[in-house]
């Protein structure tokens, strides 16, 4: 009778792991997935538009701003007849891309310019930074397993660590866009398309990094019961 319940738990263990490997192989092909679609929509896109938004940052004197949002007195809005037919499609732009140019290069580079550089670039790093922690915390899960621990102090580092960052992460890109959309109001004053540069906050984004706090904080309330249950038996 010990023997065959040897043989269960074991049996138990392994199918728990190769359920675990499976999920770890579906989120590594996920992410292969994305970057390869991302890399594909660019190279097949007849409209190279996001490698010319590149060439002409850094060769020209310009300013790129997209997704920007007319206010609605300035916004565009049009007619047009369906040929063949007595119907009508009613077109209004709700968001345009602008490259504004300027004569000089350094005229760009103003103190507002250098924030939005500067916050893009910390949401890039931001980002690739929670991708390493989220690879860092599947191995330290795989390994907490491994050891027959469901709960350890180094998953709860990374998992806080990705809460926090996200949350900077998305409050950077609000902030940055916000600047984006202001410096496009002033310079565009003068061509009376009024551009709607009010702050936007993407609340899923930082929902989902508060869930993942609360998750870390569940996981060291996990930690501390079996820490008092390995010290009781």
């Amino acid at each position: 009778m010990p023997y065959k319940t040897k043989c269960i738990i074991t049996m138990n263990n392994t199918n728990k792991m190769q359920r675990i490997w499976v999920l770890y192989g579906l989120f590594f092909a996920v992410v292969l997935f994305c970057v390869v679609l991302f890399l594909g929509n660019i190279v097949s896109s007849e409209e190279p538009y996001r490698l010319n938004n590149l060439a002409n940052q850094t060769g020209k004197a310009g300013l790129i701003v997209t997704d920007l949002h007319p206010t609605p007195q300035s916004r565009k809005a049009e007619e047009y007849t369906i040929d063949g037919t007595d119907n009508t499609a009613f077109i209004t732009t709700h968001s345009f891309d602008a490259f504004i140019s300027f004569s000089d290069k350094h005229e760009i580079y103003t103190p507002s310019i250098r924030w939005t550089v500067a916050l893009q670039i910390f949401s890039v790093v931001a980002f690739a930074c929670i991708f390493a922690f989220v690879v860092i915390l599947l191995v330290s899960f795989y390994k907490a397993i491994r050891s027959g621990r469901v709960f350890n102090k180094k998953s709860l580092i990374w998992i806080r660590l990705i809460g926090i960052l996200m949350i900077l992460l998305s409050l950077a890109l609000d902030t940055s866009v916000c600047i984006e959309r202001h410096t496009a109001r002033e310079l565009l004053a003068s061509t009376g398309l009024q551009v709607d540069s009010e702050f936007t906050l993407h609340y899923m984004r930082l929902l989902f990094g508060i869930v993942v706090l609360f998750m870390g904080e569940l996981i060291h309330l996990g930690n501390d019961m079996q820490e008092e249950q390995d010290l009781t038996i």
